[in-house]
């Protein structure tokens, strides 16, 4: 377990098929009511069992889409774009000259611009776009949010299942320990694709996937009273074994969280209203623990980041003692 008693957790941001931005995510989560789904299928693809919960079209415009670089970007880019700001806008500390680095996670990354690209080169490689090559690597959202923010500090994404979030987290901590930045935003996000949506049928039986992002923005308190809530503890990954499967984990089993102080994400609650968003689930269940603290409804929250593949591991968010 790594303790991080200097780090706040200065903003949170969320898109998600409730809407854009926290407001309507944490209203979603508090009625329960799963959210509509519609029918979703490969091209060409008869009748199919699987279905999605996308994100809506803005109700308001976002004056970050009108950025050039954004106009091209992948629905993911502009869901961590919309997630990233608003945990910006919500700071309260000092922002006058702040270096700020930036922590992506993902599962499955900016798959429809990657599959359009390769369906292109399939068909004909003489004319495949170029202009949509760049959208198709790991790092292109994370790279937008550098390039709208005027960053030109470390910038990093993680590529794994739910425990990546908890890797981001304590690499943020440890980049704002080290002095190497003065905030680092953690954002994760996913887009719904139908090729990515059929392997979970094949592979888990079914059920409903989802799309959007989640943010957070960490920095160092230096005793500051605004910081309302902080990063408390980060607990290690714990990578699956054969000895040691996804339900014989601390962060499954109760492990490093079981002392009765601090209540704990309810990770299917959240799947159950959104749809499985893959790498998007931990920063919501993130955004939903610092809401939580924010509000003082608790004072300490934890966060069981247990993923489908690679390992597990956990966060824990606390109030500012007082």
């Amino acid at each position: 377990m790594i303790e991080t008693p200097e780090i706040a957790i200065a903003g949170a941001g969320a898109v998600s098929p409730a809407g854009w931005g926290c407001a309507p995510f944490l209203e979603a989560l508090r009625r329960g009511d799963a959210l509509g789904c519609e029918p979703f299928a490969l091209p060409g693809a008869g009748g199919s069992r699987m279905r999605r919960r996308p994100v809506p079209k803005p109700v308001q415009k976002l004056p970050f889409l009108r950025d050039p670089r954004l106009r091209r970007a992948s629905p993911v880019g502009r869901f961590l774009a919309a997630a990233a700001s608003e945990a910006l806008a919500s700071s309260r500390l000092d922002s006058s000259g702040r270096r700020l680095a930036v922590i992506s996670t993902c599962f499955t990354g900016c798959v429809n611009y990657s599959a359009r690209f390769f369906g292109e080169v399939l068909d004909d490689p003489a004319t495949a776009s170029p202009i949509l090559f760049p959208e198709t690597v790991f790092n292109a959202p994370a790279s937008h949010l550098a390039a709208l923010f005027g960053s030109d500090e470390v910038n990093h994404t993680l590529v794994g299942d739910e425990s990546a979030f908890a890797s981001a987290l304590d690499m943020a901590a440890a980049w704002l320990i080290d002095g190497a930045a003065d905030a680092v935003l953690v954002v994760a996000g996913e887009e719904s694709d139908p090729l990515t949506a059929e392997a979970k049928c094949l592979l888990e039986g079914g059920g409903v996937v989802g799309e959007g992002a989640g943010a957070l923005l960490l920095e160092r308190t230096a005793g500051d009273a605004e910081a309302a809530v902080l990063l408390d503890a980060v607990g290690e990954v714990e990578a699956y074994s054969k000895q040691r499967g996804r339900g014989g984990t601390a962060a499954n089993d109760g492990g490093d969280r079981a002392d009765g102080q601090h209540a704990v994400v309810d990770t299917g609650a959240i799947e159950a209203v959104f749809g499985d968003a893959f790498g998007a689930n931990p920063a919501w269940a993130a955004v939903a623990a610092w809401a939580a603290v924010h509000s003082g409804r608790e004072r300490g929250v934890t966060i069981p980041l247990v993923g489908r593949n690679a390992g597990a591991g956990w966060a824990r968010f606390a109030a500012r003692p007082r």
